[in-house]
């Protein structure tokens, strides 16, 4: 017989800020202006789940796009001093690797350390990791990081066990749950937290974060695993 798998002790939140714009294509990728984690623990004292005070979140400093649009600075409520003072993305990287190595997730090597227990990354919808990370990294001739093997799609997951499309945006799916949208809508950390909050949410009402439901080819950088439905 097989061995089960078990459950995931923890999610690391994710929720990127990129730029944008209403009128032009980002060219020639999108970049994250804002990178922020939460965790979720699900094990031990934390069960069956808690969304963690310790949190990392980084302004960063698109090189392409260095000015923001006003669409971007509307709709994130981030400003331009804000973005020109911060790091660009491979020292907001190392400093993100740092700050999880502290925790006890990952090797120096940037591989997930067994020792911590099974965890995996989530975000709402593959866009962030699969689609802005993946291709800002390959612009700027940045490895990716071996802990970025895979990763839970929530809005997906959320899908499945409620049997309620995410319809209206993250916030209208807090408030499904019978919870308040905590912050502001669009804050990178704001979203991030409510995402968590959603996934802790789940766990209380029975359902086991095991497995997850995308992944990336390292020789190609494409995504494979269960995509949303469309």
């Amino acid at each position: 017989f097989d061995t089960p798998i078990p459950d995931f002790a923890a999610l690391v939140v994710m929720d990127f800020e990129w730029t944008a714009d209403n009128r032009r294509k980002m060219l020639p990728c999108v970049e994250i202006i804002q990178f922020p984690a939460v965790v979720v623990r699900f094990d031990g004292r934390w069960a069956p789940s808690t969304v963690l005070d310790e949190h990392f979140d980084s302004f960063v400093r698109p090189r392409f796009n260095p000015t923001l649009t006003d669409f971007s600075k509307q709709l994130c409520a981030i400003s331009q001093a804000e973005v020109d003072a911060a790091p660009e993305l491979d020292v907001v990287l190392k400093s993100f690797l740092a700050w999880l190595q502290g925790l006890g997730m990952i090797l120096p090597s940037g591989a997930k350390d067994e020792r911590f227990g099974r965890w995996c990354f989530a975000t709402w919808s593959d866009a962030d990791i699969g689609g802005t990370l993946v291709s800002q990294l390959a612009t700027y001739c940045i490895e990716m990081p071996p802990c970025f093997t895979d990763w839970v799609d929530l809005k997906q997951l959320f899908q499945r066990h409620y049997k309620h499309g995410p319809r209206g945006g993250l916030q209208r799916c807090v408030e499904h749950l019978g919870m308040q949208f905590e912050g502001r809508a669009h804050n990178g950390l704001v979203d991030a937290h409510n995402t968590a909050r959603i996934a802790a949410h789940m766990a209380r009402d029975g359902f086991a974060f095991s497995r997850p439901t995308r992944a990336l080819d390292p020789r190609t950088g494409r995504m494979f695993g269960s995509a949303a439905p469309k």
